[in-house]
């Protein structure tokens, strides 16, 4: 499967804006994807492990929760990592 980047994490992803990663459920390419890139743990996960708020996944195009991470994934998906804009 494949992770999408765009904007200020691209800097923690060495400026690649798509690496794949082999996993079975979304959750494990996610480990795969910090494991090929440790810079990348501390800003994505908060200390509990989980995926800081502050970011979105998006599961070929549909947004997905902390509760989806063991949905399982092929070769052929993706997951766009987006981070939220606070404006107002």
């Amino acid at each position: 499967m494949k992770f999408r980047f765009s904007g200020a994490l691209l800097r923690f992803v060495n400026h690649r804006k798509e690496i794949s990663v082999e996993g079975r459920t979304v959750g494990a390419a996610l480990k795969e994807l910090v494991a090929m890139h440790p810079e990348l743990k501390p800003i994505l996960f908060d200390t509990q492990g989980m995926v800081r708020r502050t970011f979105h996944l998006f599961l070929n195009g549909n947004p997905i929760s902390a509760e989806d991470l063991n949905r399982e994934v092929g070769t052929n998906d993706h997951v766009d990592v987006t981070m939220a804009i606070a404006g107002g």
